[in-house]
């Protein structure tokens, strides 16, 4: 990874960024468990799957939001919704 640019950010912006991407990666494990390990602790059932499914969805869209809103606050308009970079 290349950095292209960097700034810094208020403490309480960076712990919620960090708290919003544990989460998504949380969700995104688990899932990983039901559907490929196999875990017993996470049996797949539709109902299972469907549910931390919607809370994985649920999580990265409260990040991607925040992101948005963060790179609108500190003016870096010019990377948002752009795949190719990783905040």
């Amino acid at each position: 990874m290349i950095v292209i640019e960097s700034v810094i950010i208020e403490q309480e912006d960076n712990d919620y960024l960090q708290f919003l991407y544990f989460e998504v990666e949380s969700y995104k494990s688990i899932l990983e468990h039901i559907l490929i390990c196999k875990n017993p602790k996470y049996q797949y059932s539709v109902e299972n799957y469907r549910h931390f499914m919607n809370e994985y969805k649920e999580a990265n869209i409260k990040y991607n939001l925040t992101v948005t809103e963060i790179l609108n606050k500190y003016n870096y308009q010019q990377y948002i919704g752009k795949i190719e970079y990783r905040y």
